[in-house]
């Protein structure tokens, strides 16, 4: 058995009417096997000290029983007294058992929440390290994207300049045309007044 923890047999006759002794000694069977069951109830079942003293043998092996109900049995008080300081002694390595237990629990706890503490340094630190991947990248387009927009700025300045450059040679020379024209008109007009 590694379930049931509490058996209640109180107010039963277990050694029948003849004084049979095989149920007390199926149970004193079990208490020396069994390990789990922390809370047995014989509690006025009429076992008397024979009974008394095969269930008080058998406890001598066992290390789970702390609650022992004896009551109205007829026992003698040495067999109380046996059982009695077999239990305390069962309640003493429980107690013990369940400190180192929840000193192993915590133990385990701690590295627990020191593993989950590194975890999330690593993943800070990834995440940190991912974010100022994420940055430069970011900045490398962004300075990409603005010496772009700078050469396409230049190009267009130096167009509109090539353009202003070329108005400014077309004017000259229509200029230079225009002024050509009427120094030609000029020269007609300054001969037929001579002539």
């Amino acid at each position: 058995n590694g379930v049931v923890q509490f058996v209640g047999l109180e107010s039963n006759p277990l050694t029948g009417k003849m004084n049979d002794l095989s149920g007390i000694q199926a149970i004193a069977s079990m208490l020396r096997q069994n390990h789990t069951l922390s809370h047995l109830c014989l509690w006025r079942c009429n076992i008397g000290p024979e009974g008394g003293r095969i269930i008080s043998n058998a406890l001598a092996d066992n290390k789970g029983l702390t609650c022992f109900e004896i009551g109205y049995n007829g026992w003698e008080n040495c067999q109380i007294l046996s059982i009695t300081t077999k239990l305390e002694h069962n309640k003493e390595k429980m107690r013990i058992r369940k400190e180192v237990d929840t000193r192993r629990k915590m133990e385990a706890d701690k590295l627990l929440l020191a593993e989950m503490k590194i975890d999330d340094e690593k993943k800070k630190e990834k995440d940190s390290h991912k974010w100022i991947e994420d940055q430069m990248i970011k900045r490398s387009e962004k300075r990409h994207l603005e010496m772009e927009r700078l050469a396409h700025e230049k190009a267009m300045e130096e167009e509109r300049k090539r353009k202003e450059e070329e108005q400014r040679l077309a004017d000259e020379k229509k200029a230079k045309e225009t002024a050509k024209k009427k120094g030609k008109k000029g020269k007609k007009k300054g001969k037929k007044v001579s002539a």
